[in-house]
């Protein structure tokens, strides 16, 4: 029903010499099912429909809905028939979000040739999420085609964390039928959770049934995500109601797939700020409404029943904003608060997401207001992937390609127009950087046991230490807003103990150098190094002394 506010028509007989038959405003309203445009008759054999002005339609962004096309002549004949040869053409089309199954089929191999060591299913509209696994009351099946995906990706060395989730209207709703099929289901009809005995008991089954069919697939299972919002959770938010869903669905786990680990589920946003909270702010914010203040109240209640804790800290948030310059003393105040509790797990950031949007997207949206380009948001995507290690805790971009009308950049790779089913992808740049990342700190373990410091440098920099057998790391960058062009600020770098060798590993062009350092009373220092808005590793060979 996305007609836009001006159209234009032309007629023509040779598709070279055209004449405009109507120029002006649609005048169209919600309430009215078509346009009508009456002309004096002539011969035509091509008609040409141009709208502007289009109609922001919620998540589908600006649109131009074409249901049907009819062209009558004087005796009231439509000659607009396929019946009659008729053929049409458009600029882009776009059926739905995008996502088909085809692109995913022809895509999912991106995930190993990235080099990633885990991904996580399930989070969104999935066909593993129990709406699309029990479509008839009682009969539970996984998607063919979805199964053979979770066996590829264990196949390629890419460990599952499987989302489970979300509501079944066979369980939460009189009548089952959807009321709006044309629409999207997710944002415009999401299944209720289930609150009933009735209901979660038919969770229990749908818990169960994922466990055994994906036990020796799967190493993690997360128990629904961002519940913590009323989209994702399908109704009004309730803590104890989730309670409720994660202590059907824990004991599942356990007992089905006893060497899995059990994921609290993740949540949107974080406790920015947390490291400088007093103790009555905690107290505040463990019995708020908030978003954060929900992970906080779950946290309390289930942390000695779950192995992970996850989150989804920034969408194109500011990285000169107080909650990013923050983040990491947030997030060990965090795992110090969670370990009072009893959690002796691990954190995880489960999305994030810096995106290159072209244009970019108009107002409103939910999303934070950073606006970046390619090679800034590449540079983001390695320094919080970077960071991620040196606070021990996965971390996973949202997402590898995201073909579809959303407005915010969602993925690795460029989008495409929808004129084809199949789209073409090309890689942006962070793609290149995230394959960088996922071989250059495979295997690397925070390490605070060695003495780092930074002089020279008169803008903040984040410094990390990490260390794998045989080898330590230093990784560090100029904190802020990245830019396109960075020239970079040279340090003097001393780092505790007698290694070796040096070099620098630069993560945005894959590059080695070996680098000149000196050693002097039992440390070695690296004169010189440019420290740039991008993480620079530098690899510390075994110790000699």
């Amino acid at each position: 029903m996305a007609i836009p506010d001006h159209l234009e028509i032309k007629l023509s007989r040779d598709g070279m010499t055209w004449e405009t038959v109507f120029y002006g405003s649609s005048a169209d309203t919600p309430e009215k099912p078509a346009f009508h445009c009456e002309f004096t008759p002539c011969k035509a054999k091509q008609i040409w429909i141009i709208g502007t002005q289009f109609k922001r339609v919620e998540n589908w962004h600006f649109s131009f809905s074409v249901a049907s096309v009819e062209i009558f002549n004087k005796s009231g004949r439509n000659l607009a028939l396929a019946s009659l040869g008729t053929g049409v053409t458009v600029s882009s089309t776009q059926h739905s979000f995008g996502q088909t199954r085809e692109e995913h089929h022809r895509l999912w191999p991106l995930f190993s040739d990235l080099g990633l060591k885990w991904i996580r299913i399930g989070y969104h509209d999935d066909p593993v999420n129990w709406h699309w696994v029990e479509k008839v009351k009682g009969r539970l099946e996984v998607d063919a085609e979805a199964d053979a995906a979770v066996t590829h990706a264990v196949e390629n060395g890419v460990d599952v964390v499987l989302s489970l989730g979300f509501g079944n209207r066979l369980y939460t709703q009189e009548d089952p039928v959807r009321k709006l099929p044309q629409l999207w289901e997710w944002y415009y009809e999401n299944p209720a959770p289930p609150t009933t005995p009735e209901a979660l008991e038919g969770w229990a089954n749908y818990v169960r049934f994922m466990c055994r069919h994906f036990k020796d697939r799967v190493k993690v299972f997360e128990v629904w995500n961002e519940w913590n919002c009323d989209l994702y959770w399908g109704g009004v938010t309730s803590v104890a109601d989730y309670l409720a869903v994660a202590r059907v669905a824990i004991p599942i786990i356990r007992e089905e797939c006893p060497t899995a680990k059990v994921m609290l589920g993740s949540v949107a946003g974080f406790c920015h700020g947390m490291a400088s909270w007093t103790a009555e702010k905690l107290a505040e914010e463990v019995r708020g409404a908030s978003l954060p203040s929900l992970l906080l109240a779950a946290t309390r209640e289930l942390a000695g029943d779950v192995d992970i804790i996850g989150w989804h800290p920034f969408y194109q948030t500011d990285p000169n904003s107080s909650g990013a310059l923050s983040y990491r003393a947030d997030v060990q105040a965090f795992k110090a608060w969670a370990a009072e509790q009893g959690f002796k797990g691990e954190c995880a950031c489960t999305e994030y997401n810096w995106g290159a949007g072209y244009p970019v997207p108009a107002e409103p949206y939910w999303w934070g207001k950073c606006v970046c380009s390619e090679i800034e948001k590449s540079k983001y995507v390695a320094r919080l992937s970077t960071l991620h290690t040196a606070l021990n805790m996965g971390s996973f971009f949202c997402e590898v390609w995201a073909n579809n009308a959303y407005p915010l950049d969602l993925g690795l790779m460029r989008r495409t127009f929808f004129s084809s089913p199949a789209s073409f992808f090309q890689p942006q740049a962070a793609y290149y950087v995230m394959r960088n990342l996922s071989t250059a700190l495979d295997g690397l373990r925070p390490d605070d046991e060695f003495f780092i410091r930074v002089e020279g440098v008169h803008e903040a920099v984040e410094v990390c230490g990490l260390s794998r057998p045989g080898e330590k790391v230093v990784a560090l960058w100029l904190t802020g807003r990245a830019a396109d062009e960075c020239a970079g600020l040279p340090a003097r770098i001393t780092i505790e103990g007698l290694f070796k060798s040096v070099s620098g590993y630069d993560c945005m062009n894959g590059v080695t150098q070996a680098l000149q350092s000196s050693h002097t009373n039992g440390v070695t220092v690296i004169d010189g190094l440019l420290v740039k808005d991008y993480p620079i590793l530098l690899r510390l060979s075994v110790c000699h002394g």
